[in-house]
């Protein structure tokens, strides 16, 4: 499986000042779109994603004063090196949660690649808002309640669709793209029986009232499957346009990457939670105090100990974001500190 996972194509490198223009436009996005207090979390983002792999968690050892460096990321929609990563990541892990779809399929009755789209004269071809989101995900959910639900679905005399407690068995993986032009569609892996295109777009332009492009095809490979869920997942919009990237990152902002439904729903395996890792010292295996951050493990731009004794001396006002006490802005929840 090893040869199998491949970094996407799809997925541009981007140079620091690429990185600086999307930040910035995400920045103007969200204090144009969004409220005072979702600005602070956007800052954090967005000096997080300028800054990705380039900051490091500095560790010291108090008996042999040697110095570690731990780099971290910014796992932020926009960011081409945390795409890849993820990538990489999720692959083999939804490969197995896949792959028995194909094993138990018979002859219409078996996965398949399924793509909604919607009108873009609902947002008159401008960027699509939040609550343009959500209401393109309740018509995609009602659509999946009809088809490619594990229980069928009935009409009742108020033309409502409803589930039964019949069994059907059927699933999908759903997931978000915002393409050229603000098209907002969703691509589906679903699992169920044949249904033609012409039903499929019927239905479908009942249900929204002016979008009717339905497109279905199949799929021959959980391979293929998983490589084109994982495209869309990772991959930034097809404009070259930093504001696009910068738009794409703010509309899915608190998003899911990946809905499922049906049998397919919360089938991540739970593994039990791993104990916490210490951190030790290669030569005395003594325990490595966090010191602060880095571009150079023998330089630390704030030490954690005396910014913590300053705040409780009064020197520094508890209450002020630490946005503006540090020059990267880096939240300090996303340490991990020991000692």
């Amino acid at each position: 499986m090893a040869d199998l996972v491949k970094s996407p194509r799809c997925i541009p490198l981007m140079a620091q000042g690429e990185r600086e223009a999307v930040a910035n436009c995400f920045i103007d996005m969200a204090s144009q779109y969004g409220r005072t207090v979702d600005l602070l979390p956007v800052l954090l983002e967005a000096e997080r994603f300028r800054n990705c792999l380039k900051y490091r968690r500095v560790l010291h050892c108090a008996k042999c004063q040697h110095n570690y460096g731990l780099t971290f990321s910014c796992n932020s929609r926009m960011c081409d090196k945390c795409a890849r990563r993820l990538y990489r990541t999720v692959f083999q892990a939804l490969y197995d949660e896949l792959k028995p779809y194909w094993t138990h399929r018979e002859k219409t009755y078996g996965p398949k690649l399924l793509t909604l789209t919607f009108n873009t004269n609902r947002w008159k071809r401008g960027l699509p808002s939040k609550g343009d989101l959500e209401r393109c995900q309740r018509e995609a959910r009602q659509f999946v309640i009809r088809y490619y639900h594990k229980f069928a679905a009935r009409r009742s005399r108020n033309g409502r669709w409803y589930l039964t407690k019949k069994w059907r068995g059927c699933g999908a993986v759903a997931v978000a793209e915002l393409g050229g032009q603000n098209n907002l569609h969703f691509h589906f892996l679903v699992y169920g029986p044949f249904i033609t295109q012409r039903e499929l777009s019927a239905a479908w332009t009942g249900i929204t009232g002016d979008s009717g492009i339905v497109d279905i095809r199949k799929v021959e490979t959980p391979v293929d499957a998983v490589r084109y869920i994982l495209k869309y997942v990772t991959k930034p919009p097809v404009n070259s346009s930093f504001r696009a990237v910068a738009a794409w990152s703010w509309l899915m902002k608190g998003k899911r990457r990946l809905s499922t439904y049906g049998v397919m729903f919360n089938r991540k395996r739970l593994k039990p939670k791993p104990p916490p890792v210490r951190l030790l010292c290669w030569f005395d295996g003594t325990q490595l105090d966090y010191r602060g951050l880095s571009t150079d493990a023998a330089n630390v731009l704030l030490d954690w100990k005396l910014f913590a004794a300053d705040v409780g001396g009064g020197k520094i006002p508890a209450t002020k974001p630490l946005l503006d006490l540090c020059q990267w802005g880096i939240d300090n929840r996303n340490f991990n500190m020991t000692g």
